[in-house]
């Protein structure tokens, strides 16, 4: 969709974290939108914010925002997505939340979607690797399977109070740790290649002092037989971020998930295709959003998938917490 054809609103950010600013602002501007108001808790911090990206105003109070715009953005802590999603969705707003929508913090799902589908606008969230073409290709090439999927992910990350991004690691506010962060993302992959899981289980353990965990597995599967192994880590080692699709006569591997090279293994021999990298990654979700306003698309993750995430992401902890009260009550490896 070029900028030409985009509609042009006026948008309301939630937020002034990195994402907000190394990714959300750049990519709105690049698209010619407006930029009505950005808010936080900071007035001062939500006023700088604007006055760097030439938007119209910063504030601390969400109802300004809300008279100023057509669509929001919502970037905040995950605590307040599902609360700023209604609040918009109630005002007639257009709503693209950033990932994931509640993790764990067990909101009535129902509520949202009903909210959602009343109102005449478009509602999504931000997964954008499903618009990465090494992804797009792999979800082309899936046959009938059934396939055995790993996915598996480690990266360092311990913050110290004064880090601003301390807050993942309090469950209460980050809705989890790696499963909701990094998991997420994953587990939004795994549903948009093979559809809703029939089953989930899995564990959760080694948990920071606010409650978010630093380790998680997870295991689904589909009634068509296919499965799927996901571990994520928040820990010292080798980084390590993959996915692999193995069936009984093909395998499709992406040796990095965002390393844009995709394998694909068939009977007829091996096959690489290499995917230039995407210089802002929620340009092409925006770009997608705009499409679903202008009725001339859809958005990458409309918002029951997303929610579809989130259900996933509270069985597999409930899940947990049974094994923990089997075992006597002593969290996995903490």
């Amino acid at each position: 969709m070029t900028c030409s054809a985009v509609p042009r609103l006026r948008w309301g950010v939630a937020g002034y974290g990195d994402v907000v600013r190394r990714r959300a602002l750049p990519a709105l501007l690049g698209l010619g939108q407006r930029v009505g108001c950005v808010w936080g808790r900071d007035r001062a911090r939500a006023a700088a914010t604007a006055a760097e990206f030439g938007a119209e105003r910063g504030s601390d109070d969400f109802d300004e925002l809300l008279a100023r715009v057509d669509a929001v953005y919502v970037a905040t802590p995950v605590v307040a997505h599902v609360p700023l999603l209604l609040r918009a969705v109630a005002a007639g707003r257009h709503v693209l939340v950033e990932k994931p929508l509640g993790g764990a913090l067990g909101y009535d799902r129902a509520q949202v979607l009903a909210a959602a589908a009343a109102a005449p606008v478009v509602t999504a969230a931000a997964y954008y690797r499903r618009s990465a073409p090494a992804l797009r290709a792999l979800r082309g090439a899936l046959r009938s399977g059934p396939y055995r999927v790993s996915a598996g992910f480690r990266a360092p990350f311990a913050p110290q109070p004064a880090d601003p991004m301390h807050w993942r690691t309090v469950a209460r506010v980050s809705g989890g740790g790696v499963l909701a962060d990094a998991g997420s993302h994953r587990i939004d992959l795994l549903c948009w290649l093979f559809g809703p899981p029939t089953a989930v289980r899995g564990t959760v353990g080694d948990r920071f002092p606010g409650g978010a965990e630093r380790r998680a597995s997870v295991e689904l599967a589909w009634a068509g037989g296919t499965t799927a192994r996901l571990s994520c880590d928040w820990a010292d080692g080798p980084a390590r971020d993959r996915l692999a699709c193995v069936a009984a006569d093909h395998a499709l591997r992406l040796p990095r998930l965002d390393g844009g090279l995709l394998a694909e293994h068939r009977p007829r021999g091996r096959r690489v295709r290499r995917f230039a990298p995407q210089p802002n990654v929620l340009a092409p979700v925006f770009g997608e959003f705009l499409a679903a306003v202008a009725g001339t698309g859809r958005p990458g993750c409309p918002l029951a998938e997303a929610v579809l995430v989130d259900e996933v992401i509270e069985r597999v902890v409930a899940t947990a917490r049974r094994a923990e009260d089997e075992d006597g009550g002593r969290p996995d490896g903490g």
